[in-house]
């Protein structure tokens, strides 16, 4: 009895942990976007609403997470990086990209854990698209989350319909 004890408590208390997940800053590589010309102002706004408590299971922890905060996340993201790679262009229009994080989860694989992210996108030209963005490494759980988002804005950035609609 006295050896089934431990046993059990450490069935019980792996069930009931939880990280809480606050999207930190992952720094990209220069080379990891190219420049891109800006014609006019450009806002970057969080679409995202949803500010309630969302939960993900990974191996025996619950992660707690938001979609506001992942998408203000990117948002941030976004804006720095066209800040670094951004050429002024001539015209002084307005420009708005709207993104809203609608997806997002990781999951532990034998030697990494693998996330994902889903991320709406609306230009205002009226442009739409979502973006999946996948991603493994075997760092920590939550460098692997914020390198998620970090590759949601080098794909954003990437796509051509965005780079002609800032361009034009």
């Amino acid at each position: 009895m006295t050896r089934i004890f431990p046993i059990v408590l450490a069935l019980l208390l792996t069930g009931c942990m939880t990280f809480r997940y606050e999207p930190g800053r992952y720094p990209l590589g220069e080379a990891r976007i190219d420049d891109l010309v800006v014609n006019g102002q450009l806002a970057i706004s969080n679409e995202q609403t949803d500010a309630e408590e969302r939960r993900f299971s990974y191996g025996p922890l619950d992660v707690l997470f938001n979609y506001r905060s992942v998408t203000a996340r990117l948002v941030e993201s976004m804006a720095e990086e066209v800040g670094r790679h951004g050429v002024a262009g001539a015209e002084a229009v307005h420009k708005t990209v709207a993104l809203k994080v609608i997806d997002f989860s990781a999951e532990r694989q034998q030697w990494h854990t693998r996330s994902q992210m889903s991320v709406a996108m609306r230009l205002g030209n009226g442009y739409r698209r979502v973006v999946k963005v996948s991603h493994g490494s075997p760092a920590s759980l939550d460098r692997v989350l914020d390198g998620t988002i970090a590759l949601g804005v080098v794909q954003l950035l990437g796509d051509p319909h965005l780079r002609a609609y800032l361009a034009e």
